[in-house]
């Protein structure tokens, strides 16, 4: 049933991100994640097109998420697909990376965007020099291969910290805010700077303060 749930969400979150804009607020990207199943499917770039096209959703104001494992599961198949997505303007990014299997001859034949620290990594922040320093390699692939990056799971100040310092200024967690419901993130929405910077963040593409 994944096919069929993957692509109501996917439809459902564009509705939703143009119901928002019809209501006068700011536009925000919303991020879809996207299962091997989909990833595999041939008609994932014609679902998502008639996805945009429905909801009249801008595709630059969509990202979709794969895992790495997605990703190899038939890393040529994959590569092409997201070449097309990206080709319609869609960002694609990389979710919970550095705990995947891929390889890194790979990464650069991937048309992403950029790349999702995972939060086993975050967590470990300020009690593990060994996570601490796969955070930094991880960080500096990205710079490496001029992919953006962004942490998940930021939950405490000294991640915050740790991760500024290092040149990833961007990231999603508990610090800003659990998961909450669609009015609470039209309320976010309004036109004020403290709302506007607590939306972007739920987003998934706050930066750090």
């Amino acid at each position: 049933m994944i096919r069929a749930i993957g692509e109501w969400v996917l439809r459902t979150a564009c509705m939703q991100a143009r119901t928002w804009r019809d209501q006068g607020l700011p536009p925000i990207r919303v991020s879809v994640n996207v299962s091997p199943l989909q990833l595999e499917r041939s008609d994932l770039v014609k679902v998502v097109r008639s996805a945009l096209k429905d909801a009249d959703w801008p595709a630059e104001m969509l990202e979709l998420e794969v895992t790495e494992g997605a990703l190899m599961r038939n890393a040529d198949d994959a590569a092409r697909v997201l070449h097309d997505l990206r080709e319609l303007g869609v960002k694609i990014a990389i979710d919970d990376f550095g705990t995947g299997y891929s390889s890194l001859s790979y990464l650069k034949r991937f048309s992403v965007d950029r790349i999702k620290i995972d939060r086993a990594f975050i967590q470990e922040i300020g009690r593990d020099g060994e996570y601490e320093a796969l955070t930094l390699a991880v960080i500096g692939i990205a710079n490496a291969l001029k992919f953006e990056v962004i942490a998940e799971g930021v939950e405490l100040d000294i991640q915050r910290r740790f991760l500024v310092e290092h040149g990833c200024v961007d990231g999603q967690g508990f610090l800003y805010s659990a998961a909450v419901s669609a009015d609470a993130i039209a309320n976010m929405l309004r036109p004020t700077e403290q709302s506007a910077a607590a939306a972007q963040a739920l987003a998934g593409s706050g930066t750090l303060p």
